[in-house]
């Protein structure tokens, strides 16, 4: 390491609470969570509300388009074919577009060979059996997209995930907006069908201002799951494993290589990652099922390594606040940070406006007074309507002079 790369790990470290392996704080003891002084953890006493019944979801591939990746948040989704206008998917890459730049692919061999499908009969024993596949519905512009990403067991009624999962920065709304339902699905029992997240808590320094360090969230089911894997806090593993679902696959794949730890907040490892694997959890290959991380973000430019989330004090903490909450009744409202987006034009699509102006032609033709229009119409303006009646009086008047008007249809305005 030169002295350059030395001095920014320093200072990356310093701005994230000076925290270093050396200096972490002593094992975190709580109620619902606690580190054993080896640093593997303990989660217990999920209580929550009583639910009978709990919504299941399936998905059915004919009822959506894609998967189509979001280009500005490196994550794929796909989007209700009923509600799909064609320019929901305008600017982004299908799979196998991005597939070819291998972005996140560390180890330089093509797409097909750098991940193992896990076998079928492995899928039944840990760590694979913890690990499932996220669908989170995102409501914007009242249209349904839905992501595709990982999360894995800690608990039998909590799942782990990466908070931008959950709650992210969408473009096309400008703010930073929760998703409306998430899915969990076990490779093992259908990867198509999964019971829905009743309640979600992402870590309040993700919340505030994104930080990545802190990019973690919890989501609570009201029904036990088995065979949770269990975290470690100060273990730096050297040889590790991501178990996901790249590119949105709908079969759960691993790929296998070395980590690195700067400081304690963050693990860097050479990982073989795709859009999908966001929330995969880093695993040690030698020491034990544990995890010593959770897989954020592909490699940035400039840098050889993908990231992840350490697993942490602070994230330990984290664990034991939500699952209070949880068991008190307290549930985040998240949706506090929608902005309300001015409307304009912009935000339409064509069609929706070729609809509204082949409905003010047609009251036009038929007489009805402009101010009338203006109070059905909720896209064009009374200067663009009055512009389509003088194209229509103009029609009339040619037409007038070579055959006679047809008859008008009327048409009753309520």
């Amino acid at each position: 390491m030169n002295k350059i790369l030395l001095c920014m790990t320093l200072i990356t470290c310093v701005l994230h609470g000076g925290d270093s392996e050396s200096s972490s704080d002593s094992p975190f003891q709580g109620e619902y969570a606690r580190t054993a002084a080896d640093g593997t953890v303990t989660i217990i006493g999920v209580k929550g509300p009583k639910i009978e019944k709990y919504e299941t979801y399936i998905h059915n591939p004919e009822d959506w388009d894609g998967p189509f990746l979001d280009e500005h948040r490196d994550a794929y989704y796909y989007v209700k074919k009923n509600e799909n206008s064609g320019n929901d998917t305008c600017g982004s890459e299908t799979i196998e577009q991005k597939e070819k730049t291998n972005e996140s692919i560390i180890d330089g061999t093509s797409i097909n060979h750098a991940f193992d499908a896990v076998k079928s009969e492995a899928l039944h024993e840990s760590p694979y059996s913890s690990c499932g596949r996220l669908m989170m519905e995102y409501i914007m512009n009242n249209k349904t997209k839905k992501y595709a990403g990982t999360g894995f067991l800690i608990n039998e009624n909590i799942v782990m995930t990466a908070a931008h999962n959950v709650f992210d920065y969408m473009n096309e709304v400008d703010s930073n907006i929760p998703a409306s339902k998430v899915h969990f699905a076990l490779q093992a029992h259908n990867n198509q069908i999964g019971p829905a997240c009743t309640h979600y808590y992402m870590h309040p320094e993700w919340e505030k201002k994104l930080d990545s360090a802190y990019d973690i969230a919890l989501l609570f089911f009201p029904h036990s799951m088995d065979n949770q894997l269990v975290l470690k806090t100060a273990f730096k593993a050297q040889d590790v494993k991501v178990i996901g679902y790249p590119s949105g696959h709908e079969k759960m794949h691993e790929a296998k290589g070395k980590a690195m730890y700067d400081c304690d907040e963050k693990v860097s490892h050479k990982v073989n990652t795709l859009p999908g694997n966001s929330g995969s959890p880093i695993i040690s290959q030698k020491q034990g099922d544990f995890v010593v991380g959770v897989h954020t973000n592909g490699k940035s430019e400039g840098s050889e390594y993908n990231k992840g989330v350490r697993i942490k004090q602070s994230i330990i903490k984290f664990i034991n606040e939500s699952i209070d909450q949880y068991n008190r009744g307290v549930y985040p409202d998240y949706t506090k940070h929608i902005k309300v987006k001015a409307f304009t034009k912009s935000d339409l699509s064509d069609a929706e406006k070729k609809t509204e102006i082949n409905m003010a032609k047609n009251l036009l033709d038929n007489d009805i007074n402009i101010d009338v229009i203006m109070q059905a119409v909720k896209i064009l303006t009374k200067d663009e309507v009055s512009k389509l009646k003088d194209e229509i009086d103009r029609n009339r008047e040619i037409n007038a002079n070579d055959a006679p008007a047809p008859k008008k249809q009327k048409v009753s305005y309520i």
